[in-house]
């Protein structure tokens, strides 16, 4: 992948997430559903994670594996 074609997804990671966020937090006060904003949370920590991940050094498989694993038993809960 090259350099600008990784600028425009990780441009694109970070604007999705927010507008994710945004929007269920905006949810949450139409619907008065909390659940919108337990959602935002789980996605505001992706984002973090994603962040994270683009940000450091380069993972090993099995780190990436964990990582995932970790992501998915937050979701569930």
């Amino acid at each position: 992948m090259g350099e600008m074609q990784k600028n425009e997804s990780v441009e694109r990671f970070k604007e999705g997430m927010k507008k994710s966020i945004s929007r269920c937090r905006e949810l949450a006060v139409a619907s008065g559903d909390r659940h919108f904003n337990m959602i935002a949370f789980n996605l505001e920590k992706l984002f973090n994670h994603g962040m994270n991940a683009l940000n450091s050094k380069q993972l090993a498989d099995a780190e990436i594996n964990n990582l995932l694993n970790q992501i998915q038993a937050e979701i569930k809960n």
